[in-house]
């Protein structure tokens, strides 16, 4: 446990120049760099950072802020300093872009395309390829869906996750599956909305998973994490279902996969990091605030989680799987 000089809002883990490194993004627009031997610091210009993300091949990392600013970020190859060692500030901006009119909450990349796409807290996406090269805008505001007055009438995305999933006739798709805080889960493949479902509260967040039985085990599971303290999962016929009832509203969810079976990983508004196998609750670590953001550590052998509490402390714990 470490008490932080800096305001976080999101984190995240990999690797800088071979080196294990955990990434703040921080409210002055700032990125924290924390390695095994020395910090960095890279500086969007921009506004309070909303979103910390790689890309799918974990070679560009990608931030985004409460202006609607998005900064591509990438190493450069063999930059030495004048004593022929790797520059830790060897990092460049691929490009910068006001993408949005207000903040930006969710970014994925299509593996196949390579189009990254991020939602906004308007309610709109829009798609690029890298650097800046708009492909599509769609608005979530345009579609004429029954509002839940229970929740209000926003519109704003709260995740957005790429999915290969089996269509209505048996074909694989991959598609972009998105939450929005009108208790709805939508399903795009481009710009072209596929399905939309409702839901019996908002969706906070969303991760992918291997949890049902599929004839085809390469297509993936959607879970959802509700703000009724519930976890759902989308069956193959695209129905909501509920799984796990974690009793407190959720604000984070991750899976792991080991040898066996998928676990998740699940924060919310309760003190503790709880870890569930096949809707069982296996372990439940114990903290002393919620969790405000967390990633895994994918830089360790076993499954180690790195969290920023409520507090602004930062807490690593080993997760038995």
């Amino acid at each position: 446990e470490k008490e932080l000089s800096f305001a976080v809002n999101v984190i995240l883990t990999g690797k800088l120049h071979q080196r294990d490194c955990i990434f703040f993004g921080l409210t002055d627009g700032k990125i924290q760099i924390q390695g095994s031997q020395e910090e960095d610091i890279l500086d969007t210009k921009g506004g309070p950072l909303t979103v910390l993300c790689w890309g799918s091949n974990s070679d560009v990392l990608v931030s985004g802020d409460c202006e609607g600013n998005v900064v591509l970020w990438g190493e450069k190859r063999n930059h030495q300093d004048t004593e022929g060692k790797a520059d830790s500030g060897s990092v460049q901006v691929l490009g910068k872009m006001k993408v949005a009119s207000a903040a930006i909450t969710a970014i994925a990349q299509d593996p196949v395309s390579k189009a990254f796409v991020l939602a906004d807290a308007e309610g709109t996406l829009t798609a690029f390829l890298p650097p800046f090269s708009i492909l599509w805008k769609a608005s979530l505001s345009q579609l004429n869906l029954p509002s839940n007055h229970l929740f209000g009438d926003q519109t704003t995305i709260r995740s957005i996750k790429s999915v290969e999933m089996l269509d209505k006739f048996g074909a694989k798709m991959r598609m972009m599956v998105l939450s929005d805080d009108r208790s709805y889960v939508h399903f795009y493949n481009e710009q072209n909305r596929i399905l939309s479902i409702a839901t019996s509260t908002p969706i906070t967040t969303m991760t992918t998973g291997r949890f049902l039985p599929h004839d085809d085990r390469s297509c993936s599971d959607i879970i959802l994490g509700g703000k009724d303290g519930f976890i759902y999962v989308i069956d193959p016929q695209y129905r909501v279902i509920k799984y796990i009832n974690v009793g407190a509203p959720i604000t984070q969810l991750m899976t792991f996969r080991p040898p066996h079976d998928d676990i998740i990983l699940c924060g919310g508004y309760f003190n503790s990091l709880k870890v569930y196998r096949e809707k069982d609750l296996i372990q439940e670590i114990s903290l002393p605030e919620w969790i405000r953001c967390m990633d895994i550590d994918r830089g360790k052998d076993d499954l180690s989680v790195v969290m920023i509490l409520s507090d602004m402390k930062l807490v690593g714990c080993t997760v038995e799987s």
